[in-house]
């Protein structure tokens, strides 16, 4: 494991903790779960259709409001990478499109992790529809290990 995954596996309860206070979604155990189930939480910096250990798109990181990271200005050109590359940012930037798409995607009458990962992977819109395959097992893997 890289020096900067563990670092993340280190920083993100912390990050949980701080923003215990403040209105988020998603527990910490799943938006672990996510970027594992996005990414493997595997940190290539190369962005190509999605950056970063959650695998965020461009028009993703526009719908949550374009967070900021490091005080560039969000209408800076690398702005959208430099966020979705942050493992910081990644976790707020997730954490603003629940607040804002959250919805009972599986019907069963709960808005819980199983939903919030339908819908960071297929969009509020299409959340109801399967995950694909190999995201599933990954997502049901970490569950598994995860208590969430």
């Amino acid at each position: 494991m890289q020096y900067r995954q563990v670092l993340v596996l280190i920083l993100l309860p912390f990050i949980g903790i701080l923003c215990e206070k403040m209105d988020t979604p998603v527990s910490i155990s799943c938006i672990n779960c996510i970027a594992h189930a996005s990414s493997a939480q595997n940190f290539n910096k190369t962005c190509t259709d999605s950056c970063g250990v959650f695998r965020v798109s461009k028009d993703y990181w526009i719908e949550a409001g374009m967070p900021m990271v490091n005080r560039i200005p969000n209408s800076h050109p690398k702005a959208f990478e430099k966020c979705a590359n942050s493992p910081i940012c990644g976790y707020h930037l997730v954490q603003l499109y629940m607040q804002k798409f959250k919805k009972d995607c599986n019907g069963d009458g709960v808005v819980d992790c199983d939903d919030f990962v339908r819908i960071h992977k297929l969009g509020a819109d299409k959340c109801h529809e399967e995950l694909p395959e190999h995201y599933l097992d990954r997502f049901e893997y970490c569950k598994e290990v995860v208590p969430l």
